[in-house]
């Protein structure tokens, strides 16, 4: 106590839930003054942990990747805020890359031709520089059809790779 005021610090837990607390503070000196009083500490969420929830990490042609990105805080509390996603392809191309909020079901449909090898997702929350990464693998599919129309005989890739068989 220094005059009319006194100072005292204590430290909050790095993982304490969110939300408004009651603190009561009650003084005595040795005259047998006494005083009491009652405020408000508010702890605010803080985001610290940016995850990609997939369901599966491998696809066939034709499969539709769904996903969603959690954005949790210091108490493992889940947070709704918008968050970048980004989807290459195994040559590193841009497939998707864009702004959604969290827990937003995210749909991308793998088509029949697409390219087989591992597809890279990377989702961002750039205000506290969180990032989560993860990679799905669409699988190689080889295979042919044929129909017959008369005398003419059409053959059709029906896979996602050259086909290169009898």
């Amino acid at each position: 106590p220094s005059g009319q005021n006194f100072e005292y610090r204590f430290f909050v837990p790095k993982n304490m839930k969110s939300g408004d607390y009651t603190l009561g503070v009650s003084v005595s000196d040795s005259y047998g003054n006494t005083g009491t009083d009652d405020f408000i500490l508010t702890v605010k969420q803080i985001p610290t942990k940016i995850v990609n929830d997939m369901s599966k990490t491998s696809y066939n042609p034709g499969d539709t990747l769904s996903f969603e990105v959690d954005l949790f805080d210091q108490s493992d509390k889940s947070m709704s805020a918008s968050v970048s996603v980004k989807i290459t392809d195994p040559s590193g191309a841009t497939l998707y890359n864009g702004v959604v909020n969290t827990g937003q079901q995210i749909e991308l449909e793998f088509g029949k031709y697409s390219t087989p090898g591992t597809y890279v997702i990377t989702s961002t929350y750039s205000a506290k520089n969180l990032e989560d990464t993860d990679r799905v693998t669409v699988a190689s599919v080889s295979g042919v059809s044929s129909s017959l129309d008369g005398e003419k005989i059409t053959i059709v890739n029906e896979g996602n790779v050259p086909y290169d068989d009898r």
